[in-house]
């Protein structure tokens, strides 16, 4: 049996198992509590010291980042960190590196391990206040300003090709389960978009680092403030594709007339209000958000069914793709 082929909660404890070896034999502070938080597209875990501090341990799905690509990742967020951005810092091994890895003992593939210091703060499961979206839209300036200049070289992965292209970051395979009308909806949507993306691609001077899933799970309240984490798929793209992404969550539930068009309209207006204080936003950037919107779902549906090995997701993948083909037979 192959790991994908695996029972949900028993990927969950070989993980585990797996984790607490490497804390023991790696790092310099002792394990009082291993308690699970979330199995996804990484695996996460909340760890209490024998000295009562916390810290968050990130092992990261096989095969998706290369140890330098992870690396960069924790460059950025170390240097948000030290410019006093609420983020989760990043903690070094014995070794005084930032990524551990070892041998998963189920079937000898390398796995990463990263750890953070635990950010405190409640976690939203539901889209934010509306008032919220003029601190995210504060939050994604500073990101897009920190990075205008900040070269990355093994995380070039949101261009337009990454997106929705042949080049995309998360794969191309053919799902087998879409009849022929789908699977020609599907390639005509996706090749409108990417058309879309690349002639604004070209001539947009506003992309660089950026977070690239900025959403209601990987957003913490705390005091009043919003605090970003889970800098995992953070790479270099297009600023407007991380607007998009913040503005998912309310306009699925648009979609889905759980809210109004207007309502929808205002929660925009507040983020894009606080982002252009500090970043010029013109029509051309306006009228290209429902394009954005669509390579969010496009590329959702790339991820659930062609990259995820993990069970309770998988599950997600056709009922996630029949919604949204439905709605592109609209356009």
């Amino acid at each position: 049996m192959s790991y994908k082929e695996l029972k949900y909660r028993t990927q969950i404890k070989i993980l585990r198992g797996f984790v607490t070896d490497i804390i023991k034999n790696q790092y310099s502070f002792k394990i009082r509590q291993l308690k699970f938080i979330h199995h996804g597209e990484n695996t996460t875990f909340k760890l209490l010291d024998s000295k009562g501090a916390l810290y968050q341990v990130r092992v990261h799905r096989y095969g998706y980042h290369s140890d330098k690509a992870i690396l960069e990742e924790i460059q950025w967020v170390n240097r948000l960190f030290n410019k006093g951005v609420k983020v989760p810092g990043p903690i070094k091994n014995k070794n005084g590196k930032y990524l551990s890895k070892g041998l998963l003992d189920f079937d000898q593939t390398k796995r990463q391990v990263a750890i953070f210091k635990w950010v405190k703060g409640r976690r939203i499961l539901s889209y934010f206040p509306d008032h919220k979206f003029t601190q995210l839209g504060e939050t994604l300036a500073l990101l897009h300003s920190d990075t205008l200049h900040y070269k990355v070289k093994h995380r070039n992965y949101w261009n337009a090709d990454g997106l929705v292209g042949k080049k995309s970051t998360y794969g191309n395979k053919k799902i087998d389960w879409l009849n022929k009308n789908e699977a020609n909806l599907l390639k005509r949507v996706t090749s409108e978009n990417l058309r879309l993306l690349k002639k604004y691609e070209k001539k947009t001077l506003k992309k660089g680092l950026i977070h690239a899933d900025i959403h209601s799970g990987n957003m913490l309240m705390k005091k009043g403030e919003v605090c970003l984490i889970d800098f995992d798929d953070s790479g270099y793209g297009m600023h407007f594709y991380d607007i998009a992404t913040t503005l998912y969550k309310p306009w699925r539930n648009y979609t889905l007339k759980k809210l109004s068009l207007k309502r929808y309209k205002e929660i925009q207006s507040y983020l894009l209000g606080a982002y252009s204080e500090a970043h010029s936003v013109d029509q051309k950037d306006l009228d290209m958000i429902p394009t954005f919107l669509d390579t969010r779902v496009l590329s959702g549906i790339q991820w659930l069914n062609n990259v995820i090995d993990n069970p309770r997701l998988a599950k997600l993948a056709k009922p996630f793709t029949k919604f949204h083909l439905k709605r592109f037979k609209k356009y």
